[in-house]
């Protein structure tokens, strides 16, 4: 394992590139670096519609430049919900910071669909 932290933009480009070559496994991988960035930077309103997106809700036109995130989700078949779960709140709970976000997420994520 490295410490390398990639930017934003690089694991943008790398979402691309993967969704273009249609690898699940390559999007997975540089979704959850792209996420990483953004907790590791505290960056909560972009880690808010990330989640919302991932989880197929809040899609509208005030996502803006990040409105490929739910296509690359739906792309390659990825259990959103599964993957907050599993992979990103982990992540969420180690930056205190995060932490009202976090609970929301979670709360969210384990109540029944309405």
């Amino acid at each position: 394992a490295t410490n390398f932290i990639p930017t934003r933009s690089h694991c943008e480009d790398r979402i691309a590139c993967a969704l273009q070559l249609k690898s699940s496994r390559e999007v997975k991988y540089w979704l959850l670096n792209y996420i990483r960035v953004l907790i590791l930077g505290g960056h909560e309103s972009t880690l808010r519609i990330v989640v919302d997106m991932i989880h197929g809700g809040g899609q509208d036109s005030s996502s803006g430049q990040l409105g490929w995130i739910s296509s690359a989700v739906a792309t390659v078949n990825m259990d959103g919900t599964a993957l907050i779960r599993d992979e990103i709140l982990p992540q969420m709970g180690k930056n205190r910071s995060l932490q009202r976000l976090t609970n929301e997420i979670q709360l969210e994520i384990n109540s029944p669909s309405t």
